[in-house]
């Protein structure tokens, strides 16, 4: 049951959404390698994406390979995570094992989309916005999502 709260003089009534989980998901985060190695047999990793922490672990083998890449480009890690859902819908990180990584190529969105519209057959070429396309690529639904 949702519980009214009230704004100014008016009762507004105020329907939150369902919390969900913990539930565990096989995923990737990006982010920059700020922190990997412990004492343990799984390793505390650290991931900075913009000003979020992501904090994960890895087995040390996968520690091992990520640890060059420290203050390096920008990484994407494939794992499993642990997520739970708040009731004001916020997905939040609870746990993330990273299984393998790949390093991210840094070119600028316009480099990328003339190596795209190189690549015969591909499509790019027809596309006259290609912000907004990839953008529609990755779920977004139109201009003010």
């Amino acid at each position: 049951m949702s519980k009214p709260t009230r704004t100014s003089h008016f009762a507004v009534e105020q329907t939150r959404g369902l919390a969900y989980g913990p539930l565990t998901e096989r995923g990737t985060l990006d982010g920059v390698l700020i922190r990997v190695g412990g004492k343990d047999e799984t390793e505390p990793v650290h991931l900075l994406d913009g000003d979020k922490v992501h904090l994960c672990n890895a087995n040390r083998e996968v520690a091992r390979r990520l640890a060059p890449n420290l203050f390096g480009a920008t990484l994407r890690v494939h794992g499993e995570g642990r997520w739970e859902r708040d009731l004001d819908g916020n997905w939040n990180l609870l746990r993330f094992d990273i299984r393998d990584f790949e390093p991210l190529d840094d070119v600028p969105l316009g480099e990328a989309v003339e190596r795209l519209r190189a690549v015969q057959g591909s499509g790019w070429q027809r596309v006259s916005e290609p912000a907004r396309e990839l953008h529609r690529l990755r779920g977004g639904r139109g201009e003010n999502d």
